[in-house]
């Protein structure tokens, strides 16, 4: 059985994210000038993949360089620690600098299409830091009075200035459910209206207040495609930063199987059989591009599935490849 901790891409984040001790302003300010702090700079919620020696990685920025551009350390989010090294995350969208050539041979790149080529360790950094400098960018006033916020713990709660209201906000994250549904020797797959041609992966939605998983797996699949399922079972989850979603992998056995979708929902759903799938699952796997990211040439009209990188692959290969759990 795999360590289900970083067992698919962006959950293998590494740092330790010092929930305790980042309280303490006095240590937070040490960690910034730590003479080997990381800071990344993330450019409309893109990350700086820099390419030498034929080799690709992150960009960081030391504290010299992070202060050419006069960011306020107030806007600083502290991601973690790891080797006695603080990383740090911060958004240079509206910052100006003189300076930039520590940007040389460096792109800004999207975290999902990075993931294709990153570690997973090095990908799950760039979601956490994605999903908390979008957080932070949307949350520079208050919900309840419109008072402008301040950040505290390292950019890991924002309070609101305004001393009567003192409203606190912290980073959210948004269960999704997303959940293979099949039966016997056959699953379904979905195709939203924004997928490419020939594009398809399983059902997904996002839990409602007041429901459970199980629930919420029954209720988007009744509501997609009109099928009741039985014997849910969960499998795995994954970290999204788009822009903080959790989305929580299921298994469900089909009672029915007349598909009737939900038009505002999905486009098009059908079964598919596990040979299809598992041949479909390996040009998936050898391909280096995201399909959503790059649109592929599918002249050939072939099924076309989710690559590694996203939680729909591997639940589609876990079903493909253990017929004996599922018939």
């Amino acid at each position: 059985m795999p360590d289900l901790r970083n067992f698919n891409t962006f959950s293998g984040n590494t740092l330790d994210r010092a929930g305790n001790i980042r309280k303490s302003t006095e240590w937070m300010a040490s960690q910034i000038k730590h003479p080997k702090a990381k800071f990344l700079p993330i450019l409309n919620l893109t990350a700086p993949i820099q390419t030498k020696n034929n080799s690709k990685n992150i960009k960081y920025l030391n504290l010299n360089q992070m202060t050419n551009y006069k960011i306020s350390y107030n806007n600083l989010i502290f991601l973690g620690i790891k080797d006695e090294t603080p990383y740090f995350a911060f958004d240079i969208s509206k910052s100006k600098t003189e300076n930039e050539k520590f940007f040389d041979n460096v792109i800004f790149e999207e975290v999902r299409k990075a993931a294709m080529y990153l570690s997973n360790e090095d990908s799950s950094l760039l979601a956490h830091a994605r999903s908390m400098v979008d957080w932070k960018l949307n949350n520079n006033f208050c919900p309840k009075c419109g008072y402008k916020t301040k950040s505290h713990q390292g950019g890991h709660i924002e309070i609101c200035g305004n001393k009567d209201c003192n409203k606190e906000i912290f980073p959210r994250t948004d269960p999704v459910v997303i959940m293979l549904v099949y039966n016997k020797n056959n699953c379904v797959v979905g195709r939203q209206s924004n997928f490419p041609v020939n594009f398809f992966s399983v059902l997904a939605g996002f839990i409602e207040p007041g429901e459970s998983i199980e629930s919420a797996v029954y209720r988007e699949v009744f509501e997609e495609i009109a099928i009741k399922v039985k014997n849910i079972v969960y499998h795995s989850s994954q970290p999204w930063p788009y822009p903080s979603s959790l989305m929580i992998g299921c298994i469900a056995e089909a009672e029915n199987t007349n598909i009737v979708i939900d038009e505002e929902e999905i486009v098009e759903a059908k079964w598919v059989n596990r040979e299809l799938i598992l041949s479909a699952l390996k040009k998936s796997k050898a391909s280096k591009e995201d399909p959503l990211t790059k649109r592929p040439d599918n002249t050939l009209g072939e099924l076309l599935l989710p690559p590694p990188i996203a939680i729909a692959h591997h639940l589609l290969k876990y079903w493909a490849e253990n017929p004996r759990f599922f018939l």
